[in-house]
């Protein structure tokens, strides 16, 4: 067989055993099965080239062998560059046969062909350069927006989209999102430290400025956040208000608790199972302690609210400061705005009428009354009041600030008495039933203050004004009470007008009748002395004198004895009739010497003081 025969015979056989394309028959995940066009040839298992993704059942494909196996390509020119080579006939070295392509004695040479053969002193495109990359003259390979540095740098892709990996930066070895490392949303620096915008770690989402997971937040700027809400605990590095730990709300200042800075501790409600104590507490020294037992020791205690005892110990020295009142009273359960038109109290005790009287400070003290009978609520009981009787604006008050009676008015059921209280300015009061109607109550006073004490003191209400009250009892120092105004200490009780006092500097003095009437150190001063008629008359008493009016007679008499004497006087219509320890004698008054005469001498036995017996005719009209 000639020579050209035979290359005949080889590409014929080459190309029934390579075929160069096949039909899909079936797909087996990354493999296919392809049948040979024009052949009932099925080539099985068959690998490809590219992903079997973008292939179907009926496709024509590409096939390229490679040591006798063939390979599919899933995308022509995938993982190869194929080559076509064409040979001219040029009648002198290659001349076409009517056996095919004939090669003539001088063989084949470069100008014959349609690609230039590597020759000596002569270069041409390689594998990369065919697919497009790009060699500079420093030894860079690039591709489209793909680089490979000589100096160590990888670079893919632009902008937003890039990813640079590199063994010379000054600070950092990887970076993806910015051309330059500290603005990348993710970056490795040459120290390994790691820096990422979003993604996640340990189960962590990664966020621009903090670590997140199922309501944690771990915040770069120095914050730790578990939950929210009510169910919210807050670690913070960075409060402006210098809150470092705080529960049960987002916002620190609403938080049930929280804790400064400064180790302030902030809480409403706490479950201690132990002892608490100050970080300096000496029993009996210093410092203070509450055991589980509910004992405490502190130095010194201010209450504003109640403070209920069933024992006060004894051999103890105990001191109140200033003044303090003794009445029915409680303390807020809540707040009160100065517009609100009731109080919450932690007691029933009040009643409607009750003068009420809320003292937090000078500056916020107000006077009330109580207009709804009490209605119980959470924790207390809610009163309906009238506000600020006195007239000098409503105040804010706090829970556990005290509130205290001063007694109870109640006004009849009659539009006319209500006129009446008008004049007394802000005082009003609502209509209740004229069985109820009066003033009444009081309140007991212990006043410290060096201003005006000390004194024990009892008041009362006598009118239905706010500031209607008065004191009827002191014991201590009496300045200011019953127009006292010397320093003088002892024990009165009363009015202006009739009152009974003690002092070591005056006595015992009583003072009746608007000061008609007193008894004191100079004996007794009337204007009006009063008896009651007996029928028995009194017995004789050694050394005193007993002054009557007999009923048998209808005469004031005197009954006195000195010894075994004993001496009888009556003053009556008849005149004046005197004996002693036998028939009385009678004497007409103008025969009765009352002062220097020889009969007996009222003035012995009856200190009128200045007062005088002035006698008209027989009968005794008075004492002056």
């Amino acid at each position: 067989m000639s020579q050209v025969s035979v290359i005949k015979q080889v590409i014929k056989d080459q190309a029934a055993s390579e075929p160069g394309e096949g039909t899909i028959y079936a797909i087996n995940g990354e493999r296919v099965d392809v049948r040979v066009r024009g052949s009932a040839t099925l080539l099985k298992d068959i690998s490809v080239a590219g992903s079997t993704g973008s292939l179907q059942v009926g496709q024509v494909v590409t096939l390229k062998w490679e040591y006798g196996r063939p390979i599919a390509l899933a995308v022509p020119g995938t993982g190869f560059v194929p080559l076509v080579v064409k040979i001219a006939a040029d009648n002198d070295t290659i001349e076409n046969a009517a056996q095919g392509i004939r090669v003539k004695a001088r063989g084949i040479r470069p100008w014959h062909l349609s690609f230039r053969p590597s020759v000596e002193g002569h270069t041409h495109l390689d594998m990369l350069q065919l697919a497009g990359w790009v060699i500079d003259e420093n030894g860079d390979i690039s591709n489209a927006d793909v680089y490979l540095h000589t100096d160590g740098q990888i670079s893919l892709g632009n902008g937003t989209n890039v990813l640079k990996l590199d063994a010379q930066h000054a600070t950092h070895r990887l970076w993806i999102g910015n051309n330059t490392p500290g603005d990348a949303d993710f970056s490795v620096d040459k120290a390994g430290k790691v820096t990422a915008r979003s993604g996640s770690i340990g189960g962590w989402d990664i966020l621009s400025d903090r670590l997140s997971k199922n309501g944690a937040e771990l915040r770069a700027s120095g914050e730790l956040t578990l939950g929210s809400g009510g169910d919210s605990a807050v670690l913070s590095a960075v409060d402006p208000d210098g809150w470092k730990l705080w529960l049960g709300a987002d916002n620190p200042e609403e938080a049930p608790f929280r804790v400064k800075g400064t180790g302030e501790v902030f809480l409403e409600n706490a479950n201690i199972n132990s002892n608490i104590r100050s970080g300096n507490y000496q029993a009996g020294s210093q410092g203070w302690a509450i055991d589980q037992a509910g004992r405490a020791e502190f130095n010194d205690v201010t209450i504003r609210g109640t403070m209920s005892s069933v024992v006060f110990a004894s051999a103890t020295t105990s001191i109140m400061g200033s003044r303090t009142v003794i009445s029915d009273g409680g303390a807020l359960i809540s707040d009160v705005g100065n517009s609100d038109d009731f109080i919450a109290v932690d007691t029933s005790v009040f009643a409607m009428g009750d003068m009420l009287v809320l003292s937090a400070s000078p500056a916020r003290s107000e006077w009330m009354q109580v207009t709804v009978a009490p209605e119980a609520v959470s924790g207390g009981y809610r009163y309906g009041v009238q506000r600020d009787l006195a007239g000098k604006g409503a105040c804010v008050f706090f829970a556990g600030e005290t509130v205290a009676s001063k007694g109870t008015s109640i006004l009849p059921d009659s539009a006319s008495m209500i006129g009446e209280f008008d004049e007394l300015g802000s005082f009003t009061m609502g209509m209740v039933s004229s069985t109820m109607a009066g003033n009444l109550g009081g309140f007991l006073t212990l006043e410290g203050g060096r201003a005006y004490g000390p004194y024990f003191g009892v008041a009362r209400r006598f009118g239905p004004a706010y500031n209607q009250i008065s004191d009827i009892l002191r014991i201590g120092r009496l300045t200011g009470f019953l127009g006292i105004t010397e320093n003088k200490y002892g024990f009165a009780t009363g009015d202006i007008n009739r009152h009974m006092t003690y002092t070591d500097e005056d006595g015992l003095s009583i003072v009746t009748n608007g000061g008609a009437t007193a008894i004191n150190d100079n004996g007794v001063t009337t204007d009006a002395l009063n008896m009651g008629i007996v029928s028995t008359p009194p017995a004789y008493q050694d050394q005193f004198g007993r002054l009557y009016l007999d009923h048998a007679t209808r005469s004031l008499r005197l009954r006195c004895k000195d010894g075994s004497t004993q001496f009888d006087t009556a003053v009556g219509s008849g005149g004046v009739v005197t004996g002693s320890s036998g028939p009385l004698q009678r004497k007409r008054t103008s025969d009765l010497a009352l002062v220097d005469g020889e009969y007996l001498r009222l003035a012995d036995y009856l200190d009128l003081g200045d007062c005088t017996l002035s006698m008209d005719g027989d009968a005794l009209l008075e004492i002056l």
